[in-house]
């Protein structure tokens, strides 16, 4: 994603802070921010930066998308895997052999099963290898009742959490090698609530090891709210449980030294995707460009908001029927004002299907309320006239169509009317029942 915020600066400058050896009792840092934000942009640029040549000598860093794996139980395993992804090859046999002790000997049967699902489903280590060292320890020795009795004392002392802790040290270590280790855990505010905060309840441990810097990319308050629902916390005593994992913070700006706002960057972002996503002459309506502007000043669009947005036009791109594929200035502006309904109330969107809103209660909703309550320049009170023609002619009682079509046929076209309207009416329809 092109640096809308232009906070490229500001990633250089954290990278420098972290980086710095001197810098010992800084982990865990936070990078906080609202959703939709752009935290994982600046949280990936951050990795790029410190896997560049300029740290390469001193620094390894490693990202991981922790929302991926919040379908496991257990956030450690998944955790190991993504470190075991950013091992060295020279490192890796030791890696499993660290994560495998148990294979030797005679454990041919109940080993193998778990070694398999460990190795394949988490770790990608080679199962094949694992199979031939236990086939060599089962020829070595045979099982008896004393094995066994070790055997289970050893399922107990593996599941122990000391015992994972320290051998997730060890392999910390051999990630690293030389140099200073630098793990980014991103998305933490969007995984399940209870694999979120099992993560940073296990690797808490992890977090004094001198030569390994953790930076925890989320959103705090949701965060802080996950703790409160969880244990049943009052707000102030789930922010305190929090801090306990936090020592440094870093709070993610939106307006920036380059003088952007957050309102600027929704609007360039939304404009560029709409380019990428193949809709040119969209983007370039003039029309849907004031409307924009406005939109996403007045509702504070987010970027995960503009991305939705989009996927809603596209939606509805792909829904119409192709003798319906009429592009000009208010077809184009009504396609775009049910995508911004959409993304910014998908109730309003189905109550104005059902003919239940009124055309006051939409205009509200989309930041084009009465004029009186903010300044609009020319081109949006046109826009708002054509978008409030639209609603009234959609909402009109069957008795009423001809006059309200005689009223707007004088001050716009048939083609409005009779086109216009009804591929509004289309647009609703397609995204009524899309949540």
């Amino acid at each position: 994603m092109p640096d809308y915020f232009n906070r490229e600066p500001i990633a250089h400058k954290m990278c420098e802070l972290i980086a710095n050896a001197a810098a010992k009792d800084i982990s865990p840092v936070v990078l906080d921010g609202p959703w939709g934000s752009g935290k994982t942009v600046h949280a990936k640029r951050m990795a790029e930066i410190l896997n560049s040549d300029k740290y390469k000598d001193d620094v390894k860093c490693v990202y991981w998308n922790a929302a991926s794996s919040d379908f496991a139980q257990n956030p450690l395993p998944m955790f190991m895997s993504a470190l075991y992804q950013n091992t060295d090859q020279d490192n890796r046999s030791l890696f499993s052999q660290q994560g495998f002790v148990m294979c030797k000997g005679a454990f041919v049967g109940a080993v193998m099963n778990l070694a398999n699902q460990l190795c394949k489903g988490y770790l990608k280590v080679d199962v094949e290898g694992v199979k031939q060292a236990a086939d060599v320890g089962a020829k070595q020795s045979d099982l008896d009742s004393d094995e066994e009795k070790q055997f289970e004392e050893f399922l107990k002392e593996a599941g122990d959490e000391t015992q994972r802790i320290q051998a997730a040290v060890k392999l910390l270590n051999l990630v690293r090698g030389e140099k200073q280790l630098i793990v980014i855990i991103d998305e933490l505010d969007r995984c399940r609530p209870d694999f979120a905060l099992k993560m940073l309840e296990c690797i808490k441990h992890l977090f004094t090891a001198p030569t390994c810097k953790f930076i925890l990319v989320m959103n705090k308050n949701s965060m802080a709210s996950s703790v409160q629902h969880l244990y049943g916390l009052d707000k102030l005593s789930s922010k305190l449980y929090l801090n306990k994992y936090i020592k440094w913070e870093f709070q993610l700006p939106h307006t920036t030294i380059a003088g952007f706002n957050k309102a600027n960057c929704a609007y360039q972002y939304f404009y560029n995707m709409m380019n990428k996503a193949g809709f040119l002459e969209t983007a370039n309506n003039k029309l849907v460009q004031v409307f924009m502007a406005r939109v996403v000043e007045v509702k504070e669009f987010s970027l995960r908001e503009v991305e939705k947005l989009v996927g809603t036009f596209n939606f509805i791109e792909i829904s119409r029927e192709k003798d319906s594929a009429r592009r000009d200035g208010v077809s184009e502006l009504l396609k775009v004002f049910v995508a911004c309904l959409k993304t910014i109330d998908s109730n309003m969107v189905m109550t104005l299907s059902m003919k239940q809103a009124s055309v006051d209660m939409v205009l509200q909703c989309v930041g084009l309320g009465m004029p009186t309550e903010r300044h609009f320049d020319k081109q949006e009170i046109h826009i708002r006239r054509l978008i409030s023609a639209a609603l009234e002619v959609y909402l009109a009682k069957e008795g009423d169509l001809e006059d309200i079509y005689d009223k707007y046929i004088s001050e716009y076209s048939y083609s409005f009317v009779h086109h216009d309207v009804n591929q509004f009416r289309s647009c609703l329809s397609y995204c009524s029942f899309m949540k």
